[in-house]
């Protein structure tokens, strides 16, 4: 099932994001992440959606849209980290 994220579905998302393959990353204090979360959950213009395979979280994609003056003002969305579980991946769970 895909669906939208949620502020509960953060300690997975989390989880997920550890196998992003970005180890160089600086730690982040969870209190900044948390906040930074609810901003995202918050927000009319970006979408962060969760592939589950029952309660588990297998595959992210996060959107962000943007306004736009072209194509009958239709915004447009920038996709970024998408990312799926290592023993989820070359199972087309990106594409959906």
């Amino acid at each position: 099932m895909v669906r939208e994220l949620v502020r509960a579905d953060l300690p997975q998302v989390l989880e997920l994001y550890e196998q992003f393959g970005h180890d160089e990353d600086p730690p982040v204090d969870p209190a900044r992440l948390a906040r930074t979360w609810d901003e995202i959950c918050g927000s009319d213009a970006v979408v962060h959606l969760g592939l589950f395979e029952g309660d588990r979280l297998v595959a992210t994609a996060h959107a962000g849209l943007t306004p736009n003056l072209t194509r009958g003002a239709r915004p447009y969305a920038v996709i970024e980290n998408v990312v799926t579980r290592k023993e989820h991946r070359r199972r087309g769970h990106g594409a959906r």
